[in-house]
């Protein structure tokens, strides 16, 4: 399993290339004067294409199909996401049979808002027979690293009183 930031994939051999694979997220928050983001810094960000309000990464597994497996029986599939200091949450879900030996599962993840705390973001593939009670997973951590933002206090960012 690899989270990277965007795939490729050749329509006459199916082969897939990964592009950035995700080492890590160091993440700068704003400036905030009285809870409030100040305005000129998110349109001077924005123009200089340094704002962005989500994150956007795809997740790629890849499962094999085993000998007691037929191309008849049903697996479910969920990618849930731990993020640091949360609980986990299921971002997708699905049905599918094997057609191959192997079963590509990419799934393209826009996680919007940001990471609250530094730590490991965790992402998980799993599967599982229809009817099956036990998980096969694939895990791969992502570590993030929140930087707090600067606070400016009111009279701080005012005009000088004449």
């Amino acid at each position: 399993m690899v989270c990277c930031s965007s795939r490729s994939e050749d329509r006459n051999t199916n082969f897939l290339s990964i592009f950035e694979i995700l080492e890590g997220y160091k993440l700068a928050t704003l400036k905030v004067r009285d809870g409030k983001l100040i305005d000129a810094e998110v349109t001077k960000l924005a123009t200089e294409g340094q704002f962005q309000t989500g994150v956007h990464f795809c997740v790629i597994s890849l499962w094999m199909q085993t000998e007691d497996d037929s191309k008849d029986d049903e697996f479910l599939h969920e990618l849930a996401i731990t993020d640091p200091g949360e609980p986990e949450k299921i971002a997708t879900s699905g049905v599918f049979r094997f057609e191959k030996s192997f079963q590509r599962l990419i799934v393209e993840l826009h996680k919007g808002g940001q990471w609250k705390q530094s730590g490991i973001c965790e992402v998980e593939s799993r599967i599982k027979k229809k009817n099956s009670p036990e998980w096969i997973r694939q895990r791969f951590p992502i570590p993030i690293q929140v930087v707090q933002p600067e606070v400016e206090d009111a009279d701080e960012g005012a005009a000088p009183a004449n």
